[in-house]
């Protein structure tokens, strides 16, 4: 309805979607009660769903102390490059990197991802209490059990990486913060160094830290991942013809809401993009770009491609 996407071109153009079905189901349900035009009510929805993703996009950032202006924002699933700009317009985010293939993103990365183990251990202890030689004792058995793992999957020692991280918190607090081990052995230290991690963690995370206040130890965990003799990932991703020979339109009509209402826009083939800036507003199939982003938004393909 808003000409985000087209009926007749989804999975290659070996799907197809019936648009009058898809308006009125929003007339019936959304527009009509709502006293809405159906463009209207469709993108509210888009809008409404675009809110909901941000407060979660929110959650994870500035709720945590981290600027999502200092971030890029990775997208990807059959309906995340949609939604993409709407969101980085939200937080203020300045460039959205899109993946080849973002619908089966998820896919590609479990082929590609190493193997990986976790083992944790609950260690609920402050720190004036802790038993420096048991808690020594019990990560040397975590790592112990990381590295029996890779051997008995092929890995040998030296394709081995362990990784050790701690979930800690001030005493009286509900909630934890994970925090990196970094160190070869556990002692008097070490530990110190963790608490100092965990103030600064504590900052970032919630504004305020409050150094010398008793530190209560919740979990150790340990990660063993595997590492391949050869990267899984390949150096560039080559783009196929997907077309199975339908065209695509031209130009299509596409609307961007009350400040923009329709507009006429350029369909462009990702697999014809070369490493050429290209100007916005236009829809990269799998990726939409609106007329704001930026006053003409701009999109760099590398092999992935990156709209900024």
């Amino acid at each position: 309805m808003l000409g985000f996407l087209h009926q007749k071109h989804l999975l290659s153009g070996t799907f197809e979607i019936d648009a009058e079905l898809a308006r009125k189901a929003i007339s019936d349900n959304v527009a009509r009660p709502l006293n809405m035009t159906d463009v209207e009510a469709a993108y509210g929805i888009h809008t409404l769903v675009n809110s909901n993703m941000g407060r979660a996009l929110r959650a994870v950032s500035s709720e945590r102390g981290r600027d999502p202006r200092r971030f890029d924002l990775m997208t990807f699933g059959g309906s995340g490059p949609v939604h993409a700009v709407g969101l980085a317009e939200m937080l203020d985010i300045s460039r959205v990197v899109v993946p080849p293939f973002p619908g089966v993103f998820s896919s590609f990365g479990l082929l590609v991802a190493d193997v990986e183990h976790h083992f944790v251990q609950t260690y609920f202890k402050t720190f004036e209490r802790m038993d420096i030689t048991a808690l020594s004792e019990l990560l040397n058995g975590l790592w112990e059990q990381g590295r029996s793992q890779l051997r008995a999957e092929g890995f040998d020692d030296n394709h081995h990486e362990i990784i050790t991280q701690m979930d800690m918190k001030y005493e009286g607090q509900v909630s934890d913060l994970t925090i990196p081990f970094s160190a070869g052995e556990v002692d008097s230290e070490s530990m110190n160094s963790v608490a100092k991690a965990f103030d600064d963690e504590h900052e970032r995370s919630f504004g305020y830290s409050s150094p010398g206040t008793g530190y209560q130890l919740v979990n150790v965990r340990v990660i063993a991942r595997g590492l391949p003799e050869v990267p899984r990932m390949p150096g560039q991703l080559e783009l196929s013809d997907t077309s199975n020979g339908y065209s695509s339109d031209a130009q299509r009509d596409v609307y961007f809401g009350t400040n923009h209402g329709w507009l006429s826009v350029p369909i462009v083939n990702r697999k014809t993009l070369t490493g050429d800036t290209t100007k916005g507003p236009l829809i990269v199939r799998n990726m939409t770009q609106p007329p704001w982003w930026r006053q003409a938004g701009t999109l760099r393909p590398t092999n992935g491609a990156t709209s900024s």
